[in-house]
């Protein structure tokens, strides 16, 4: 182990739960959302099911679908989920540490029995990371797809429109 010790969890994110009147339109800094978005964002982040979520952030399931739908929040909820799973990651990797030297130790046993079963275990490991870390990417382009998409539509309803008014 180098010494590291692993951080403290944090919260998720810190949303304010209710709006006030006057300022429920307002948009939260960075991600663009209201502050109900955020509130819907933030208890969905935390495991709740979407009629919780949407009971937090005071609306209805279907204002919480039809947000789910939109480029942005979605975005922001992959951010924000991709976040988190840094942060578990970086955790899980600081106390891994001593179960990879625990392992390394094992492919130098006398026993063969205990190096080819760590030799199996380090593989799969290897593995298994490898297909997360393709996942992870696959997913990122996958929502700049989709957002590179829903742009285009936009300037083609744009440029319809003008042909129109032309």
């Amino acid at each position: 182990m180098s010494g590291e010790t692993a951080p403290e969890p944090g919260p998720v994110l810190a949303f304010p739960t209710a709006a006030p009147a006057a300022k429920r339109r307002r948009r939260l800094p960075l991600i663009g959302l209201t502050a109900k978005q955020g509130a819907a964002l933030a208890a969905l982040l935390q495991g709740q099911s979407q009629i919780d979520a949407a009971a937090a952030a005071g609306c209805s399931v279907r204002q919480l679908r039809t947000w789910l739908d939109e480029a942005r929040f979605r975005s922001a909820y992959r951010r924000a989920t991709s976040e988190a799973l840094d942060r578990a990651v970086t955790r899980a990797r600081i106390v891994a540490e001593g179960g990879i030297e625990v392992l390394a130790a094992s492919l130098r046993s006398d026993s063969e029995s205990i190096r080819v079963r760590a030799a199996g275990i380090a593989v799969n490991l290897i593995a298994r990371l490898e297909a997360t870390s393709n996942a992870m990417a696959l997913a990122d382009l996958e929502l700049t797809v989709r957002q590179l998409l829903d742009q285009k539509a936009r300037e083609d309803a744009l440029a319809r429109s003008v042909e129109r008014s032309a």
